[in-house]
């Protein structure tokens, strides 16, 4: 299931009602025998209890756009039109001359025209997967001749020669420099290379409802055109991939969240940190559906979102249930389950900022940027705001959330971030306020325009252009990378490097070992893995986010709705700083921020030295 697309029911009078909770009941599809492979599809739908099911499988696909022409399928008789992509998955499970076996497909199988049926349905939709026999991952047709077989030719390789534990674990070695017999492969492979690219970049990857899908499978199987192999193999393949330089170009896609890849092994304490239901729902942000709602409820069946003996989720599903309300309700639960951590999540909009409800409820749907600043899966450890005083919890009051802070600075410019994209190693940046009189500036004129623009500026230190430039890498990396210094500084110089080398305009690819110009001539300077693992680096976290100095002479990354004038508080408990507007009688959050010289509990110590104060903190 991608979504509940509500505006493509079936006909109503094709189901039977089914029992209401808590019996847990579903319906299965047969398909048919036909004559003809293109003849028109015809089924019969059963009921079963779900503890005594016959054996089935599971589907998991994209609805895709149901404006596009609908296929005929016959249900029990019944004339009902499908999405071309679920009409290709049945086609492809269920061949002409098969022998009929069972299928859930949740199109077919809940009626979506019944919100109550839903509801009840999506309750314990985990468990329908996790039963079936097989998940089926049915990912459509390949776009060229041949692509499915390069694709199943990667996996297979990378299994082989570089996956342990049955494909659960990978060797994270960077093999640049060949594996002997398996060199050429990893040269030579570009259309291999490019097609799981195009396949890794499908929408099913980007859909909320199919993460619950796989994660709850024994071992779903990906079909794609004629061949077939493990889902979870092929993630490993693409992180394997992503963690190649040479291969960087091809532009894998890997969201994190898929790189969960079995969700009953999943928040078993076996890792360096200890995974919530918030932080699920966190790192599926960048998913899409067509009901927000689903951005919560298609996360249900996780163990993570189980309370009490394991029986029922945290949250019930209710598709009558106003969105915004059921923000606030799964807000004030994070509140209670992981403190004030809840709020490195909260991102808004022009929009959302005047939608009459508090700020500091999460938006779901509102996703700018990639990654968190704040993230413990990061392996870097911030402590803003040092330990929570027990004197003073954080507490709701109305529409208010007040807790204990220190105004610890002020934003004095920000700077949006242009033309930046994986393929292409070039940046460049503008003033947000005055963008005719300060033209976009690449990145060696802004980091000479930083070093200018901070000597303006009031500092009880001298500061030499070699410390700005670490500052600058630091807060573009938001405090992360290698966690060396020096290789930060490396990086920077060889992107620098890189533009002098290529120009505004210039592109970087990778070939071999050999890094080139636009040109096709190799860049005799710069060493390419430093210069374009510094780009990735840096870009999953300027991503949704703004540049800024502040008026302590401080470097940020700050949410994309920020604006000069706007304050950075240091929040006593929570790890990282955020940014707040005044707006009357109450502050507004505008999200988490890195700042370069607060992360580490700077601001605490300037209490203790009289130089800042406590103050109590009113968000609306």
């Amino acid at each position: 299931m991608s979504t509940t697309l509500k505006s493509t029911p079936l006909p109503y009078h094709i189901y039977l009602p089914l029992p209401p909770p808590p019996t847990r009941t579903i319906r299965l599809l047969q398909i048919h025998p036909s004559a003809s492979p293109t003849a028109p599809l015809t089924s019969t739908i059963s009921t079963h209890p779900l503890s005594s099911a016959p054996p089935y499988s599971a589907i998991s696909y994209v609805w895709g756009d149901p404006h596009t022409p609908l296929h005929q399928i016959t249900c029990n008789n019944a004339i009902a039109k499908i999405t071309p992509n679920l009409h290709w998955a049945l086609r492809r499970v269920c061949p002409a001359d098969a022998v009929p076996h069972y299928i859930w497909a949740d199109a077919i199988c809940i009626n979506q025209a019944d919100d109550a049926e839903r509801s009840a349905q999506v309750a314990f939709m985990g468990e329908i997967y996790a039963r079936a026999e097989r998940v089926l991952v049915c990912m459509g047709g390949a776009p060229t001749e041949g692509a499915e077989r390069e694709v199943k030719g990667l996996v297979e390789k990378v299994k082989s020669k570089f996956l342990r534990d049955g494909g659960r674990d990978l060797d994270t070695g960077n093999h640049e420099d060949g594996d002997g017999d398996g060199d050429e492969w990893l040269r030579n492979a570009d259309s291999a290379w490019q097609a799981l690219a195009e396949v890794m970049g499908r929408p099913w990857f980007r859909r909320v409802w199919v993460i619950q899908e796989v994660g709850l499978a024994r071992e779903p199987v990906v079909l794609y055109g004629e061949e077939e192999f493990g889902y979870r193999d092929l993630v490993m393949t693409a992180v394997w991939a992503n963690r190649q330089t040479r291969l960087l170009r091809y532009e894998i896609s890997t969201l994190k969240i898929h790189q969960w890849l079995d969700w009953g092994a999943w928040g078993q304490g076996e890792g360096e940190w200890d995974p919530t239901f918030f932080d699920l729902l966190d790192h599926a942000s960048l998913l899409s559906c067509s009901d927000p709602r689903d951005r919560i409820y298609a996360f249900l069946g996780h163990p993570l979102a189980q309370i009490g003996d394991g029986e029922r989720p945290a949250i019930e599903p209710d598709y009558t249930e106003d969105l915004n309300e059921l923000y606030v309700k799964v807000t004030k639960l994070f509140l209670e389950t992981v403190g004030l951590r809840f709020l490195v999540a909260v991102e808004h909009t022009r929009e959302s900022l005047a939608d009459g409800y508090p700020s500091w409820v999460i938006r779901w749907h509102i996703a700018a940027k990639l990654n968190d600043i704040s993230r413990p899966s990061r392996g870097v450890v911030f402590s803003a705001g040092g330990p929570a005083l027990p004197e003073c919890p954080p507490t709701i009051e109305g529409p208010h959330l007040k807790l204990l802070g220190i105004r610890a600075d002020t934003i004095r410019k920000c700077f949006r971030f242009h033309e930046y994209y994986h393929a292409n190693c070039q940046l460049s940046f503008s003033d947000t306020d005055s963008l005719v009189t300060f033209p976009a500036l690449g990145l060696e004129d802004f980091l000479s325009f930083l070093v200018e623009e901070l000597e303006t500026i009031p500092w009880p230190n001298c500061r030499s252009e070699t410390a700005v430039y670490s500052a600058f890498t630091e807060t573009m990396c938001a405090g992360g990378r290698y966690s060396e210094h020096h290789r930060n500084m490396v990086g920077l110089s060889h992107l620098i490097a890189l533009g002098r080398k290529n120009g505004k305009r210039g592109e970087l690819s990778v070939s071999g070992s050999q890094t080139t110009d636009a040109n096709g001539d190799d860049l005799e300077d710069p060493d390419d893995a430093e210069a374009i693992s510094f780009w990735h680096a840096l870009s999953v976290y300027i991503s949704g986010r703004l540049f800024a100095i502040t008026e302590e002479a401080r470097l940020a990354l700050v949410p994309k709705t920020a604006k000069p004038g706007d304050q950075i508080w240091v929040i006593t408990g929570l790890d990282i700083p955020v940014v707040l507007r005044a707006d009357g009688e109450r502050n507004v959050i505008l999200g988490e921020s890195y700042v370069h010289g607060l992360m580490t509990g700077q601001a605490v110590e300037m209490i203790v030295t009289g130089v800042l104060e406590f103050e109590m903190l009113n968000i609306g």
